[in-house]
């Protein structure tokens, strides 16, 4: 999805969505794995709003239009650089998502410069235009780490127009989503969420980027996990040291009494036994 589209919806958005906020977004998100893996995604979407007051004003279904739009749209960036594309209707925007799973940081580098363009875009004397660098995104490995920066743009030129444009798109927004199996530093543009940190620029606001993240040896639920382990370890030698020296040693059995064999007499010595004399 190129995000010169998202600037094209803004300026048929700031025609039509008088009274109407909120109605377009454009939203990256990047997910690390472990070993340099991961998932590149970027959406745009549309008021279902802002697409129906598009469908009367040429008296067809402005729906349906705008989902066919975003299929062939998918339809031509899946065919140019690989991966994946949906369009959903959320009951509020109508978006379509282009996700390509990346191998390499400059497998990522590139997917962010196919996903993003030179965004100068202005429709019907709206005055809907931007830097050039609206979304400059850079990815760089450093060690074991992975450190992104960039800037996130949407400030309007106010000489065309931006003013009106601006008041009218005032919570349509920009939005990069990194997450890390780590997030070990951040500057202070994004709202963190655990591992995760989220960079929003509204309608005339910047955004810099600025995150550093890397791998998890251990996940959240092993640490403590085997930290409860090795606990418990100790706690078991311990007690058994200390029960194996307080038991006393086992008593020594007495040894039975001899029972004499039968027809034995009491009395010892050999004059007490019977003794046979033979016949005269």
């Amino acid at each position: 999805m190129k995000l010169r589209r998202f600037f094209e919806m803004a300026a048929l958005a700031t025609v039509l969505a008088v009274g109407l906020t909120g109605c377009i977004h454009a939203d990256i998100g990047i997910t690390f794995k472990n070993g340099g893996t991961g998932t590149f995604t970027i959406t745009t979407g549309l008021s279902k709003q802002v697409a129906s007051l598009a469908g009367s004003t040429s008296g067809g279904d402005g729906v349906a239009q705008i989902k066919q739009q975003f299929d062939d749209a998918g339809k031509k960036q899946v065919q140019q650089f690989g991966g994946t594309y949906k369009v959903t209707d959320d009951g509020t925007y109508i978006n379509e998502t282009w996700t390509h799973d990346f191998t390499s940081v400059d497998q990522l580098n590139q997917l962010i410069k196919d996903g993003q363009t030179s965004t100068s875009a202005s429709s019907g004397g709206t005055g809907i235009t931007t830097s050039s660098n609206s979304t400059a995104i850079q990815v760089a490995k450093v060690g074991s780490d992975y450190h992104v920066t960039g800037l996130l743009d949407f400030t309007l030129d106010t000489s065309q127009g931006g003013s009106q444009a601006a008041a009218l798109l005032q919570d349509a927004r920009i939005q990069l989503t990194l997450t890390f199996p780590s997030l070990k530093a951040h500057n202070s543009d994004g709202v963190v969420k655990d591992n995760t940190i989220t960079y929003t620029a509204k309608v005339n606001e910047k955004k810099t980027i600025d995150a550093t993240g890397g791998d998890a040896l251990l996940s959240g639920f092993l640490v403590p996990a085997i930290i409860g382990l090795v606990v418990l370890a100790a706690i078991g030698a311990v007690l058994f040291f200390v029960l194996r020296r307080r038991t006393p040693p086992p008593a020594t059995a007495a040894m039975p009494a001899s029972t004499p064999y039968p027809g034995a007499y009491p009395s010892s010595g050999y004059g007490d036994q019977p003794t046979n004399t033979p016949a005269q």
